[in-house]
């Protein structure tokens, strides 16, 4: 089963997780992709999440007209 995280970058590029409720910010690229509990979404919530995601940076950052939200499946070793 694939699970995604939900991530944001803001114009400057800075990498926000999207945590269900906010976004937390990363502080190394490489971290773009965790696995917290609940952080990570299903595949068949990947949409789901998406659109909270990208209505909550609207909200969250009022400044970036076009948020830059994606998922990122989450490498299980």
């Amino acid at each position: 089963m694939h699970k995604y995280n939900i991530i944001y970058r803001s114009p400057n590029k800075e990498i926000y997780l999207w945590n269900g409720n906010g976004f937390d910010k990363l502080e190394d690229e490489e971290r773009e992709v965790l696995l917290y509990s609940g952080q990570s979404v299903k595949a068949e919530d990947a949409s789901e999440a998406l659109a909270a995601g990208k209505a909550a940076a609207k909200m969250e950052f009022p400044g970036d007209e076009n948020p830059d939200i994606k998922k990122v499946e989450v490498k299980v070793s």
